[in-house]
């Protein structure tokens, strides 16, 4: 009988344990171990097999980070700008690029120290992490932008891509892994569209894969040191498991409450199971409660008793306590005294004597407005929110008529119930257009962009109302339409001569209200034409002779008899702003026969804002330009609120300013208050081009003269150049010094009508020059030669003292008139030979 080959099996630790692993040898015949078929068998050493799981695992990693990040892509993509969002994912690859290959280069350099392997790690991580915060800073820039929220999101998903890069360990690796999990089902929950849960089923599938591998790896651990797997049972259990897992996923998902609640998408996200706001927050409803910009509850629901027993000023409070109150005047005037019998006081007349001046008038005669206090929170204070350009002017009133004193509006009633607000026969219902299902109102088809029309394009704004205590709608100069979502009655809203937006009928504009508008640049060339057309105004005075001194002389220092035009009415803006002073706690004294707050304004030359606007109207009166004060509200970008991407109009910022005509119902705004910024003008590029023609000619023709001189003195401009970098050449190493000074000598020869051909050496082409030069800038030359040939095709490594003595020298005395004064002799010479042999 033939004896059988025993055959031994070992076993070992895990590769976790540091320790050496225990040998076993167990004795088995072979007919005892034929039937059974190992799933592994051992085929090499034990490191490379971990090396190879280790890489397997960070592979998956890899894959399920990038998900997340796809995943978050994809939830920003219905708003943010697509410029950033491209710019930071090649960012961001390269900078994991960078870590990857970082890595591998340190995998192959096992002989650098710990330390040194980790000195990149730190700062090339922190940069991933702190980029979506850069790019965010980048993109506000440009009008786009995220919440803190998506930044720390971003951060996230970059932090685990890098994790499961560098990570060497299974521990960072199971951290990568369970980050970009929780990112990418979050994600999947926030996001609008349905389509995202395939990231959510993606990162699934890859994490189920993960598991079993691990899991697998476990188990082959514990059979040999190293093994070799049997691939067919690995692939048919994970394919088993996937498939368990997508079927199980599809029957349940309608049937567990909680799937079906997060399918309802109950997150913080605004607009509920309705309709979602992609920039909005909140819970449930949450445009009825956080009004949300796409679809705010206008009407009705957000009209409870809080908000109608609200204690907030009124508009004309509101601008009496910023601007301080209006004075009655104290002037005196002869009166003849009734008797008893003539005296009879009338039931009612108590408040008609007592009522508020405000609304439909507008008096410089005020009290020195009180000091209000720092507000603590932007957003607890402001009366409305503008998401659109900041140093807007949003219109409130408008008034036409001064009589010295007050400004006034003949379209507005003057008794005591109407507070300011428009006759009713002066107020026009707009027209609507449909847009993609939304009703759009405007006042008529002339506010569009045509030929004649000076505000240009179309800008998205919007204005949202939360403590706003007026039906107006402030609006800008060139709105062209507005709306509010799922609003479609246009007798909502009403129009007035003066082209304000009201909703009449109403105490207020109701909280949480939020209009969106279309609005206009201001197309200066547009401007400058209407100006020219328009014939100058026949005004008639209203202020006392001393004063109209004051204001023509003014005039005539400022405008220094510039023609009519756009200049004109600018050289008067910037003269209030340049020599006036801002002062808003500033006041009159009361108005007397000789002096009025004009004028006072004018003496003292420092004002409020509406001292700088009736001033800036009589100016402009006086040169025959129609002007009217309007009186607002200004954006200041001071109160710019980052993660709502949106201005707060606190109280504070009740301003005045004036509007100028052009004609045809055109009003421009023009801002003369120093500290305020106006309106901008936009420009093309051709009517750019038109307007410095004269410099543009100068340019070129400079230029071309300036390129002329360089080419007939190129050789002057090149050695003064070389005598400036003469002490640069003795930092450089001696291997430059030789290279720079060929390229300089075949510079000079070219110059000095003597080029070198490319397959000419630099000791030949200067063979037959040497000969025509001093002798000791010859001796040099061969020095150099010399040198450059040592250098370059030979072993030396260092120049010696008289090869550096040759190479200054030839710089500095090898010059392009030396080559040129040769290069003529040698021609001179030539044809004197010629000469000599046509006469012999």
């Amino acid at each position: 009988m033939k004896a059988t080959q025993p055959k031994t099996m070992v076993s070992q630790q895990p590769e976790e344990n540091s320790q050496q692993a225990n040998v076993t040898p167990v004795v088995a015949s072979q007919e005892s171990l034929a039937p059974v078929k190992p799933l592994v068998r051992r085929v090499g050493p034990r490191s490379s097999v971990a090396d190879q799981n280790l890489a397997r695992r960070r592979s998956g990693a890899l894959l399920m980070s990038a998900i997340a990040v796809a995943s978050l892509f994809f939830r920003r993509m219905n708003y943010d700008l697509m410029v950033c969002m491209v710019g930071e994912l090649l960012l961001g690859s390269c900078i994991v690029g960078l870590l990857r290959w970082l890595a591998a280069r340190h995998a192959k350099r096992t002989s650098l120290s710990s330390s040194d392997s980790q000195a990149w790690v730190v700062p090339l991580i922190s940069l991933v992490l702190i980029m979506p915060w850069l790019i965010d800073m980048v993109s506000r820039n440009f009008g786009g932008g995220n919440g803190k929220e998506i930044q720390m999101l971003g951060s996230l998903a970059w932090g685990s891509l890098a994790a499961a890069v560098v990570a060497s360990t299974s521990r960072s690796i199971s951290i990568s892994v369970i980050c970009s999990g929780f990112l990418t089902l979050f994600a999947t929950f926030i996001s609008d569209s349905g389509q995202a849960t395939w990231f959510a089923y993606a990162w699934g599938i890859l994490c189920l894969w993960w598991l079993v591998s691990n899991h697998w790896e476990s188990v082959e651990y514990q059979a040999a040191t190293q093994i070799q797997s049997a691939g067919k049972h690995r692939i048919l259990s994970l394919i088993a498991g996937c498939l368990v897992f997508c079927i199980v996923t599809a029957l349940v998902s309608d049937r567990v409450p909680v799937l079906r609640k997060l399918k309802a998408e109950v997150m913080p996200t605004s607009g509920g199971t309705t309709a979602k706001d992609s920039v909005g927050r909140g819970i449930g409803n949450g445009d009825a409660l956080l009004a949300a910009r796409n679809h705010p509850t206008s009407f009705g629901a957000v009209e409870t008793d809080m908000f109608l027993e609200s204690t907030k000023p009124s508009l004309f409070d509101l601008v009496s306590e910023e601007m301080g109150f209006p004075r009655l005047n104290r002037r005196v005037e002869r009166a003849q005294g009734l008797t008893s019998d003539e005296n009879k006081v009338k039931g009612g007349n108590f408040s008609e004597a007592n009522k508020a001046a405000g609304g439909s008038d507008f008096s410089t005669q005020r009290d020195a407005p009180q000091s209000r206090e720092k507000p603590n929170s932007i957003v607890g204070e402001s009366l409305m929110f503008w998401a659109g350009c900041s140093s807007a002017h949003l219109a409130v009133e408008r008034f036409s008529s001064f009589d010295g004193i007050v400004w006034s509006n003949g379209a507005l009633i003057q008794d005591s119930q109407s507070e300011g607000k428009p006759r009713a026969d002066a107020l026009a219902t707009p027209s609507s257009t449909d847009v993609d299902g939304q009703a759009w109102f405007y006042a008529s088809e002339s506010v569009f962009p045509n030929e004649t029309n000076p505000f240009v394009d179309a800008i998205p704004e919007s204005l949202k109302f939360t403590r706003f205590r007026s039906p107006i709608v402030p609006t800008r100069c060139g709105l062209q339409m507005w709306c509010v979502d799922l609003l479609d009655r246009a007798d909502f809203f009403a129009v007035d001569s003066a082209g304000l937006v009201s909703m009449p009928g109403r105490e207020n504009v109701p909280d949480y209200t939020v209009v969106r508008m279309i609005n206009s640049r201001i197309d200066r060339e547009q401007v400058e034409n209407l100006i020219l057309r328009q014939d100058p105004r026949s005004n008639t005075p209203s202020l006392p002779s001393s004063c109209l001194g004051q204001v023509d002389q003014l005039v005539q220092k400022w405008t220094a008899d510039l023609p009519r035009s756009l200049q004109q009415i600018e050289a008067v803006i910037d003269g209030l702003r340049r020599e006036f002073q801002y002062d808003r706690d500033w006041s009159a004294p009361d108005s007397t026969e000789s002096a009025i707050p004009l004028e006072q304004f004018l003496n003292e030359r420092r004002g409020p804002s509406y001292m700088f606007a009736t001033a800036a109207t009589q100016m402009l009166n006086r040169l025959g330009y129609e002007t009217r004060l309007v009186t607002g509200f200004y954006a200041n970008s001071k109160h710019y609120l980052s993660t709502e991407r949106e201005i707060g109009i606190l109280p504070q910022d009740a301003h005045v300013w004036l509007e100028v005509s052009l004609g045809r119902n055109y009003w421009i705004p023009l801002e003369p208050t120093p500290g305020f910024l106006g309106e901008p003008l936009s420009v093309g590029w051709w009517y750019t081009i038109k307007k410095a023609k004269f410099a543009i000619a100068m340019t070129l023709l400079l230029t071309i003269l300036a390129g002329l001189s360089l080419v007939l003195l190129r050789g002057i401009f090149l050695e003064i150049c070389c005598q400036i970098l003469l002490p640069l050449i003795s930092f450089a190493s001696d291997r430059s010094r030789i290279v720079w000074l060929a390229k300089l000598l075949d510079l000079r020869s070219r110059f000095a009508g003597v080029p070198r051909s490319k397959s000419l050496a630099l000791r030949t082409h200067w063979k037959e020059i040497c000969t025509r030069l001093p002798t000791d800038t010859n001796s040099q030359l061969n020095v150099f030669c010399h040198a450059a040939d040592r250098m370059c095709f030979g072993q030396a490594q260092q120049l010696s003292e008289m090869e550096q003595n040759a190479i200054r020298h030839l710089w500095r005395r090898l010059t392009y008139f030396q080559i040129r004064q040769a290069q003529r002799s040698h021609l001179s010479l030539a044809s004197s030979d010629r000469t000599t042999i046509t006469a012999g």
